[in-house]
């Protein structure tokens, strides 16, 4: 247990930093392959700012999840911005571990170079587990929008779209 919140906290300052300076490693080309569909990350990153991206299965389940961009809200060490969509992302993923028994992939790699999140619930532990992850992605996503709307989507975008297009 002790390495495991070690771990979720190195998590958390690692991705607390790369959304507040950005990052240019390219190992993750953008691109999700989900059986015949491919899902370009850039089609939905419009703006210049962040964006996250809420993805649904074909029986309208949220089962990935993927924030990727730089707010360029202020100055480094000073974003608010990427802050708050850090902290509510990592509380996410935190929430999700210790909460439930799911199976998760967890993923901090830069997508195009840019600081990216990713959060996919492969299978669940129980139909508890699930609708416990349907209510913890639900918050996210309230908690997200409310910041789209509070500082307007061009520093910052959600969106959601199915993954059978």
């Amino acid at each position: 247990m002790k390495n495991k919140k070690y771990q979720l906290g190195l998590i958390y300052i690692i991705t607390t930093i790369m959304f507040m300076s950005g990052c240019n490693n390219e190992n993750f080309n953008g691109q999700i392959e989900k059986g015949d569909t491919t899902i370009n990350i850039e089609d939905y990153n419009s703006n210049d700012g962040v964006t996250a991206l809420f993805i649904k299965n074909s029986n309208d389940f949220i089962y990935r999840v993927i924030v990727n961009g730089e707010t360029n809200y202020s100055e480094y060490g000073t974003d608010i911005l990427a802050s708050a969509i850090s902290v509510l992302t990592i509380n996410t993923v935190n929430s999700l571990n210790e909460l439930t028994d799911n199976e998760l992939s967890f993923n901090h790699e830069p997508i195009n170079g840019l600081p990216s999140i990713e959060i996919e619930m492969n299978n669940f532990g129980s139909e508890v587990d699930k609708e416990k992850s349907i209510v913890l992605i639900k918050s996210l996503k309230l908690g997200l929008k409310q910041i789209e709307q509070e500082y307007g989507d061009e520093y910052f975008k959600v969106m959601e779209i199915s993954d059978n297009k």
